[in-house]
């Protein structure tokens, strides 16, 4: 671990960096939140990378900088900020979700499919959250791993402490997106039976029966 974060480190430090100004870090990080929030990737570039100028392991600049690489169309570089973000963010479980989402992003999008898969993989076997089935879940579909996309969001539902619509929506839509109608039918009827008024569960239904009442409830099952 020390020699992989050794690696990251070096190669943050050799990202390019703009000139040089007198404002001092919460202020350039402030700089960079600003120009991402506003979608102004390349001045959030400078503002993170001048961060890193003085502090390359800074986790608020090295998340910022990979999120701009990702939008500007760089995933290997962004994948190298994101990492050094991901290790250094664990006090934070918040904080590790929504990095590794990202990161999950860039090693898809610079062509490691397979190490995207296994990277959520092991995040949602070592946390056994909900929420990290459903990623790993969402970028398998995404990323035409069907197999993996359907094992994460049954796990999902099989983990809950108590069902909620969720995990049985994405299962449902997954289904549908790959031609098993009658399985995405069943997860619509168990989405219904947790929550009957759910308008958007409605509506999916309403696309498969002509009349949507509560002879289509299914208990949910595991």
């Amino acid at each position: 671990m020390a020699r992989w974060m050794a690696v990251l480190l070096i190669a943050a430090s050799m990202a390019p960096i703009g000139c040089s100004n007198k404002r001092s870090l919460p202020e350039l990080r402030a700089d960079g939140q600003y120009a991402l929030d506003h979608e102004h990737y390349n001045d959030a570039q400078v503002a993170y990378q001048r961060v890193l100028e003085v502090k390359p392991e800074d986790t608020e600049a090295n998340y910022g900088l990979g999120q701009a690489y990702l939008a500007l169309g760089d995933p290997m570089r962004a994948r190298t900020h994101l990492g050094i973000a991901y290790q250094q963010s664990s006090h934070d479980p918040n904080l590790t979700f929504r990095i590794g989402e990202q990161l999950a992003e860039a090693m898809a999008q610079s062509g490691d499919q397979q190490g995207m898969v296994l990277f959520l993989r092991d995040a949602a076997q070592s946390r056994g959250e909900v929420r990290d089935y459903l990623l790993w879940g969402d970028m398998a579909a995404k990323y035409g791993d069907p197999d993996s996309a359907e094992l994460a969001y049954r796990t999902a539902i099989r983990i809950e402490p108590a069902p909620t619509v969720l995990p049985y929506w994405k299962l449902a839509l997954f289904y549908e997106s790959i031609g098993k109608t009658e399985a995405a039918t069943q997860r619509l009827r168990q989405a219904y039976w947790i929550e009957p008024d759910n308008q958007q569960v409605i509506n999916k239904l309403e696309t498969y029966y002509a009349v949507v009442g509560p002879s289509l409830k299914i208990a949910p099952d595991r």
